[in-house]
């Protein structure tokens, strides 16, 4: 869990920026300067709204993946019937053939 944590935590810088970056770009195609603080703060709130977003998108598909439930979960594996252990027989019967005709 710590080392999801620390990655997710590493991430952050890096992807904040990357919104803040695209952010700037936009309002500046909308003809208003980016500049001082007040500049700034006009990109505060979309950068948050993008960000809350982005970690409940994180967060349905880490309980979708059963993070964080006690236990391992394993698919139940199906018990050999004689067929199966039939076909096992015949494909290792013919490799040994094979193995000695040549």
């Amino acid at each position: 869990r710590s080392a999801l944590a620390a990655a997710l935590a590493t991430r952050l810088v890096p992807t904040l920026e990357r919104d803040a970056a695209g952010l700037r770009d936009a309002v500046r195609g909308r003809g208003i300067e980016v500049a001082g603080v007040r500049g700034h703060a006009r990109l505060l709130s979309p950068l948050v709204a993008g960000s809350l977003e982005r970690a409940l998108n994180l967060a349905e598909a880490m309980e979708a993946r059963g993070f964080g439930r006690p236990g391992r979960t394993r698919a139940p594996s199906p018990p050999w019937g004689a067929r199966e252990r039939a076909a096992v027989a015949l494909a290792a019967a013919l490799v040994v053939t094979g193995a000695l005709w040549l």
